[in-house]
């Protein structure tokens, strides 16, 4: 009996955390449907590299930092994700 008390027990932590996950990833898509959405109304094709960075600094986005030699190159400093070197 206490045996398949474990397995119930396993069964529905199992289930429950697949449950969450799901949701998890509902609400990631979502998310990113929304965000998609919106730059897509907003960017269109032909946009310079600079005006696409006016625009996602217009919206208070900061932009992650990459250690030097991220890419490959030497770079004194820290560069951004808009860098072009």
């Amino acid at each position: 009996m206490p045996v398949t008390a474990a397995i119930i027990v396993v069964a529905l932590a199992a289930d429950l955390r697949s449950h969450r996950q799901a949701e998890a990833k509902k609400k990631r898509e979502a998310s990113y449907l929304s965000a998609l959405q919106s730059y897509s109304q907003n960017l269109k094709n032909g946009l310079t590299r600079k005006e696409v960075e006016n625009y996602i600094w217009s919206r208070a986005f900061q932009p992650r930092t990459l250690p030097v030699g991220c890419r490959g190159s030497y770079s004194p400093s820290r560069t951004t994700i808009f860098s072009t070197s």
